[in-house]
């Protein structure tokens, strides 16, 4: 599910840079809509949630590794965006003679990828680790942070500095794609769920069974009330 989730993820954004197509508007054909539906409200969450799983499979669970991990991949996202977006963008104004403008710049060095977030969500982990909260507390505390989030966002809208650094925290404005109050629940659920799958390994074939019947019913009521 994760390698679906991240090439998904790829194929979104080389067609979001490379074709001529207003990405603002739904797009058309049916190939083009199927990877606009899984890449969009699937394959984060789809990544996200297991990246949850892999935190609990890891062999470094202890607070202080969680939280080198998290600066780790918090400095590696500035580095991307700089090498993937900053560097080109200067070399096309070098090479055109065009001056830079710093609205472009403020996008392409801040822009709060996933790797932010990823950053983020690993070094709150190893607090609430710290903290001794059980990886129960995980879900509520993801819910009130879900809550709040979407409550800021539309509530409160900062400028400058303030909004570079708050994009971070809850989506603030456009450079905020993946922050952490917005998106931790699913990393949360992942984590519950990886703590499931490990407790219960032997007797996971069950559950997968159960699950699938779970689901294949409950899509079928969905879809014969859609017939009616």
């Amino acid at each position: 599910a994760k390698t679906f989730a991240i090439f998904f993820m790829v194929i979104i954004h080389v067609i979001e840079e490379m074709s001529t197509v207003n990405t603002e508007i739904l797009p058309t054909g049916t190939l083009n809509n199927l990877v606009q539906f899984f890449a969009g409200p699937m394959a984060a969450p789809v990544f996200i949630f297991a990246m949850g799983i892999g935190i609990v499979y890891s062999r470094h669970q202890e607070p202080i590794e969680l939280l080198r991990r998290g600066i780790k991949l918090f400095l590696v996202a500035f580095v991307l965006n700089i090498v993937r977006d900053v560097i080109p963008r200067l070399l096309v104004c070098a090479i055109s003679g065009a001056m830079p403008e710093w609205h472009e710049f403020r996008y392409q060095l801040f822009c709060v990828e996933v790797l932010h977030f990823a950053g983020l969500a690993f070094m709150l982990t190893a607090l609430l680790r710290k903290l001794r909260v059980p990886i129960w507390g995980l879900i509520p505390i993801g819910i009130v942070m879900q809550i709040v989030g979407n409550t800021l966002s539309e509530t409160y809208a900062p400028s400058g500095v303030t909004e570079i650094l708050l994009s971070y925290i809850y989506k603030a404005g456009d450079l905020s794609y993946f922050p952490i109050m917005n998106w931790y629940l699913s990393l949360a659920v992942g984590m519950v769920a990886g703590t499931l799958i490990k407790k219960y390994n032997d007797r996971m074939d069950r559950v997968y069974r159960s699950a699938f019947w779970i689901a294949l019913s409950l899509q079928s009521g969905f879809m014969l009330s859609c017939s009616h």
